[in-house]
């Protein structure tokens, strides 16, 4: 599902936007791995003097020493992928299953639960955060984090304040409108009233 077939479905019906979607599950899950499991300096530099090393780094040195290798996350997701006896279906709920296969696919259990709780919104905070890419473009990009966070929280407020010209000029039309519907009747009653009058 998902994959460069339907892509191609789609291309061939007209939709140009059409996504591989596995492919960009597999991109997404190689920037999540990348960005995760990096080594620290202190694994990087195995000569360091012990007396100028972090206890709590020591601590986790002797922990991943006495750890057994894992397996590289490449080979977990191609076992996930090869696995035919997934016991998922529409109605699974896919946060509980993945900690329950937390165990099992470690690195991709990770990634779904860190994934999978968010929600889709359109409320105001997430138009706020959704409209820092505005803010922040290329000719901004050396603005502070304070004074990012201020321009932010000042668009939103400001937002709340502007008047929808349209909408009030239209409502004004139509009131407007309304005037001149009642003044031709009663122009046309008038009219009347003088014609039968006559």
């Amino acid at each position: 599902w998902g994959g460069a077939e339907d892509q191609a479905k789609e291309i061939a019906k007209g939709n140009r936007n059409a996504v591989n979607w596995q492919a960009e599950a597999r991109k997404v899950l190689h920037q999540h791995v990348s960005d995760s499991f990096h080594p620290t300096i202190y694994t990087l530099l195995e000569d360091v003097n012990e007396e100028f090393i972090d206890p709590f780094e020591k601590k986790k040195k002797q922990q991943r020493a006495n750890r057994a290798p894992r397996e590289d996350w490449k080979a977990e997701l191609d076992r996930y992928l090869a696995d035919d006896a997934l016991d998922v279906d529409v109605s699974t709920d896919l946060v509980n299953w993945w900690s329950k296969k937390s165990d099992v696919y470690p690195t991709l259990a990770s990634l779904a639960i860190d994934v999978l709780p968010v929600q889709a919104s359109a409320v105001p905070c997430e138009r706020l955060f959704s409209s820092g890419k505005l803010t922040a473009g290329a000719l901004r990009s050396r603005l502070t984090n304070k004074r990012f966070e201020q321009l932010q929280l000042l668009k939103f407020a400001w937002r709340s304040d502007l008047t929808d010209l349209a909408a009030a000029n239209s409502e004004d039309i139509e009131q407007v409108e309304g005037f001149m519907d009642a003044f031709v009747e009663m122009i046309e009653e008038e009219e009347e009233e003088a014609k039968t009058a006559v």
